[in-house]
């Protein structure tokens, strides 16, 4: 999630590019018409204070892209979140927009170790490869023999082929 609202801005920027190149009347039409219909379709979707907030946390843009810590739509987006987040908890509100959102900005601490500073730099992600790991986990759970999810130790999920031994094929 943290990269997606991130690369719903940079393809706007590069069908920005692409529709200022093409030298042509009705291309600032044409243009927004794009936008709109991208910016319709993340309507309560793909911008609720959850997307904003993953996108700021994301490294990769906050730190490559300095006027993200004064973007307003998504420092409330941000704000919000951390609000939902620690719902009624005014102290901890304060201490994450007070205290550990200047550190994060200002890369100190932990965000400012090398392996933090490094590790924003490159675009690393790649969704089949997070897939693949998903699947192979899921997999590995399902799979297992000994799966058992209540405390009388009796299987609640029946292993592959156990209807056919039992003769139990309905």
């Amino acid at each position: 999630m943290a990269f997606l609202y991130g690369d719903i801005m940079k393809a706007k920027d590069e069908i920005k590019a692409g529709f200022r190149n093409i030298d042509r009347p009705g291309n600032l039409n044409a243009y927004n018409n794009v936008i709109e219909i991208i910016e319709e379709k993340m309507k309560d979707r793909l911008d609720t204070p959850l997307h904003l907030a993953a996108y700021f946390l994301n490294p990769y843009y906050s730190y490559n892209n300095d006027s993200i810590f004064t973007n307003e739509l998504v420092m409330d987006g941000f704000i919000t979140a951390v609000e939902t987040f620690y719902h009624g908890d005014y102290d901890k509100q304060s201490k994450v927009l007070n205290e550990e959102l200047p550190k994060f900005r200002d890369k100190q601490g932990h965000f400012g170790k090398p392996v933090a500073k490094e590790g924003c730099k490159k675009y690393d992600f790649d969704p089949e490869v997070n897939e693949d790991e998903i699947e192979s986990e899921v997999e590995e759970a399902t799979n297992e023999e000994d799966i058992d999810f209540e405390s009388d130790q009796e299987d609640v999920v029946p292993l592959v082929g156990d209807d056919e031994q039992d003769g139990d094929n309905e």
